[in-house]
């Protein structure tokens, strides 16, 4: 009897606490990596769209161009901030972004996949002030 009470308690636990589920993080969003950030062009751009509670970063890369449809890929990764790691599978592909955050955390500049170049996606703000009707 002890034994079958202690596993449904146990078992009642796990349920709570969302173990071995898929579902995302819940909680507030932090603000520090929360938002779109993106490399603008002339045509064509990409773009980071983050949700970040606490260590956990959850999200999506995307290629977007006027004149075609977006290929998005969804995406995860971690934060000891101004450390930040991104991952997401382009086909068969892994991809990895690690960066670092600036202390204004208006760009998230670093590597992706280990190459010597720097890359660096620029925090996009709304648009404030006046707008022409």
């Amino acid at each position: 009897m002890k034994a079958s009470c202690l596993a449904v308690c146990c078992a009642t636990l796990l349920f709570a606490s969302g173990c071995g589920s898929n579902s995302a993080p819940t909680g507030p969003l932090d603000p520090a990596l929360t938002g779109n950030w993106v490399i603008p062009s002339v045509d064509t751009w990409l773009q980071l769209t983050l949700e970040q509670r606490g260590a956990v970063v959850s999200g999506t890369f995307g290629y977007y161009s006027p004149v075609a449809k977006p290929d998005t890929y969804v995406l995860s990764g971690t934060a000891a901030l101004p450390h930040v790691v991104l991952t997401w599978r382009q086909g068969s592909d892994v991809e990895t972004v690690d960066a670092l955050l600036s202390a204004n955390q208006d760009t998230l500049s670093g590597s992706i996949n280990g190459e010597s170049g720097v890359t660096t996606f620029r925090r996009e703000r709304p648009v404030s002030g006046r707008v022409a009707p």
